[in-house]
């Protein structure tokens, strides 16, 4: 899920740009926390609408596959150089280029969508107004295709929680609303439906191995992702990577106990030793490559690809010398864990 930071409600310009960054929060699966003087209770009051209202709360907890996405963009009415919004001018609410300057694209309207509930195809859909507050307000025809739903459907507002429409066929209306307000809407079939809308993260029978996720976009490339057991990229090293966190994690009983293994083969690969033992893996020997090379089949293989093995030998080499080619390749072995373990709610920094 996306981490944009604490929440700045209750400490922009008005009621609606509050409410549309709350959404904007909450329709990407973001972390709610905020950052205002809860002490003040003039700005509590003036809030509670937003942040107490348990529909958006409940599409930002929501879980169906998706954690929200940008679906489509609709530019703003006025080209670049009639935009009132200029950037680097230290306002809070601009949209710029990366060249700095006020874009029609990126000041327009965007719909972001998340899918809320796999038995109904419920999808949460948001509109962000990204136009100066001085231009007009605008009504958007929002097409069910955007975010993958088949008509009929029945259109439920978030932020009044009344039904605006129902059932739809292939399209609603919203309201005009102005620049730095929002829209938002749930969105459901009245029928089941058959596909899913969005990318579904796979089921544990479909799931790819620990080792090809280490592998994830290197089919057939000439060089390996995180997965390589000896050094990430060469075999003449002796570090530990993604896949040999991966020996590690079916070795280990928890993520933390993966975690120290690849802090003590760090160690060993530091004073230049190919072998270690780790008290998380109740002290067996491991060799940093043989152990992952040489071992039985489904154990921590490293390969340019899910389905080619590729042998090497473990020459020691210092730590030191090898670390500049490759960073972070403890970071390499901790993904190899988390890959395995998945990512419980441990306090697992680094």
């Amino acid at each position: 899920w996306a981490y944009p930071d604490m929440l700045e409600v209750g400490q922009l310009a008005t009621f609606e740009e509050d409410r549309a960054h709350f959404g904007a929060w909450c329709v990407t699966s973001s972390p709610l926390t905020l950052g205002y003087d809860v002490t003040d209770d003039n700005i509590t009051t003036r809030i509670w609408p937003i942040v107490a209202n348990t529909k958006a709360i409940g599409v930002n907890q929501a879980w169906a596959g998706s954690p929200g996405r940008l679906v489509h963009s609709i530019p703003a009415d006025a080209n670049a150089s009639t935009l009132r919004r200029r950037c680097g001018e230290g306002v809070a609410w601009a949209c710029c280029d990366n060249a700095g300057n006020p874009s029609p694209p990126l000041c327009g309207i965007q719909v972001w969508a998340k899918p809320v509930n796999k038995t109904t195809g419920a999808v949460a859909v948001f509109l962000l107004n990204n136009q100066d507050t001085d231009l007009p307000n605008r009504s958007v025809s929002v097409d069910l295709g955007w975010f993958g739903v088949t008509g009929p459907a029945k259109v439920l507002s978030v932020w009044d929680s009344a039904a605006i429409h129902g059932p739809v066929s292939s399209s609603f209306n919203t309201d005009p609303f102005g620049g730095h307000d929002s829209r938002f809407y749930i969105v459901t079939p009245t029928t089941t439906p058959t596909v899913s809308p969005f990318p579904d993260i796979r089921t544990d029978s479909e799931a790819p191995t620990c080792e090809d996720r280490c592998f994830v976009g290197a089919a057939g490339a000439s060089q390996p992702g995180l997965g390589h057991c000896c050094v990430g990229l060469n075999s003449s090293g002796n570090t530990p990577s993604c896949a040999m966190g991966c020996l590690f994690g079916r070795n280990t009983p928890t993520l933390e106990a993966c975690r120290g293994t690849c802090i003590v083969a760090r160690t060993a690969a530091q004073q230049g030793h190919c072998d270690f033992a780790a008290p998380e893996t109740g002290n067996a020997t491991i060799h940093m490559c043989a152990s992952c090379v040489s071992g039985a089949p489904g154990d921590c293989r490293a390969r340019f690809g899910p389905s080619v093995n590729r042998t090497s030998t473990c020459t020691v080499q210092s730590y030191e010398a090898w670390a500049p080619v490759r960073g972070c390749v403890l970071g390499d072995c901790f993904e190899g864990c988390l890959f395995h373990h998945g990512c419980p709610a441990l306090d697992v920094h680094g």
